[in-house]
This record gives C-alpha cells, structure tokens and sequence, in this order.
C-alpha cells in the first residue's frame, strides 16, 4: 500500500484513478484548486503555487505525488484565459516539485501528453525526440517535463515523466469534449456534419487503458527509464472515426 497524493482538477480521469487506486489498497488524497466540493475525505482545495500546498504534504505524507499536468481540467487553456493559465501553471508545478522534495517524497509522476509534438512527423515519435511547442498549453506542458527532469537529476527525488498519446473517454459532459474524437462527436450531434483530415494517423488510448498502466507504474518497486510513451497498438485515422460516427448516428 502507498500513500499517493494526485494533484489536478475534477473530472471523469481524476474520478477514475482515484477509485482504481483505492480499490487497489491505497491510500489517495486529491489537491485540487477547483471550488467543487466532493464526497472524498482526504481532498484539499488550495492554489498550487499556495504556502498550503507545503501543509498538505506534511498532512498527507505521500510516497508519491501524481500531477495531472496536461490533463488537469483546473486550465482551461482558451484564448481569453492562456496567459493566466500558463503563470499559474508553470508556478505551481514548481511549488509542488520543491514541496515534494522538502518534505520527503519519494516518487512525483508528470503526466504528459501529445501535445508537446505540434508538428506534422514522417515517422512514429518516440522518447528521444525534443518536444517542438508553439502555443501556450504545449510549451506549459513541455516547460514542466524539463522541471521533472531537472529534479530527477540534481534532487533526491525520484521523478519520471508519463506522454499519455491521444487520451479519449467517455464524458460526463460536454465540456469534457476536449480530445478530438469526442470533439467529433460533438461536432456531428450539433451541426450533422464533421470536418477531417483523413492523412493524419493517431494510436487513441482509452482512458481504462491509462489508468491500468498509470497503476502499473506506480506499483512497480522501480523504472527504467524517465520518460515513458504510453499509447494504444492500433492506428486509426479520422476518417475511420468518421465512418464509425456515421455507422451508429
């Protein structure tokens, strides 16, 4: 059993590893810094970058703390709110990896994703290849593998990085319509017709699929690497989606 610690915004993903870790034998807590006030006891609600974070830590003593970075629905990531999001993002993975540290934990798992990628590749992207960021979310997200790392290397922190390629679900509602399958499904429902680009190739990973490896990792004893691709054996493009849209609408 371990004590885990995850960091993010509510949300059908956060819902999801939390039971799975629960039901698993451990003991989670959740910081958050959404107002939403929930059934669980161990949930804090304070900013990350807050003095408070450094409390909840000293409370909940963690081995590990999993922070939901690309998937943390807390960051709304639109045009009106990218540059506050990206502050609060930056300054608060930094408050929680320098809390994490201070106080003893062993583990920090990031949780990166796709997103860090923005152009178009020739070939499958692996582990090797540097990140090329262009819009706010993507260099935010790029920016805190880089403090992931950069802990792992001069910290006694074991830190490793988790790229979740193309996460899709099923969604508790439409504003958790945020990956581009569901976005098409959206799409589809309010207009009849769906636009695509039928020479892009994606390996979708199901969310149930990401929870059970995230639970692998995390009850391991150690890892190999520091960085981790988790996706999906199968390729599917978006005309494919499309047609399977069509099929049951």
């Amino acid at each position: 059993m371990k004590n885990i610690l995850i960091v993010g915004g509510q949300g059908t993903f956060l819902d999801e590893l939390y039971h799975k870790l629960s039901r698993e034998g451990n003991r989670v807590a959740v910081l958050t810094n959404a107002h939403k006030q929930t059934l669980r006891q161990r949930e804090y609600h304070y900013a990350y970058d807050s003095d408070s974070v450094r409390e909840v830590m000293d409370s909940c003593t963690p081995d590990t703390v999993l922070f939901m970075g690309a998937f943390d629905t807390s960051f709304q990531w639109n045009t009106r709110t990218e540059q506050n999001d990206y502050k609060a993002y930056v300054a608060g993975i930094s408050n929680i990896l320098r809390c994490a540290e201070k106080t003893g934990v062993q583990q920090f798992v990031y949780l990166s994703s796709e997103c860090v990628f923005e152009d178009d590749y020739l070939t499958p992207v692996n582990e090797t290849m540097p990140p090329r960021s262009r819009s706010s979310k993507s260099v935010a997200v790029a920016l805190g593998e880089s403090l992931v790392s950069s802990y792992a290397g001069h910290q006694r922190l074991d830190t490793v990085t988790v790229r979740l390629a193309h996460l899709y679900m099923t969604p508790a509602n439409a504003n958790e319509c945020t990956d581009i399958y569901t976005k098409m499904c959206l799409q589809a429902a309010s207009t009849g017709q769906i636009e695509i680009n039928a020479k892009i190739q994606r390996s979708a990973l199901y969310l149930s699929d990401a929870v059970q490896a995230l639970i692998l990792l995390l009850s391991a004893t150690s890892h190999s690497q520091p960085l981790y691709h988790v996706s999906s054996g199968e390729i599917i493009t978006e005309d494919d989606v499309a047609h399977i849209i069509r099929s049951i609408s």
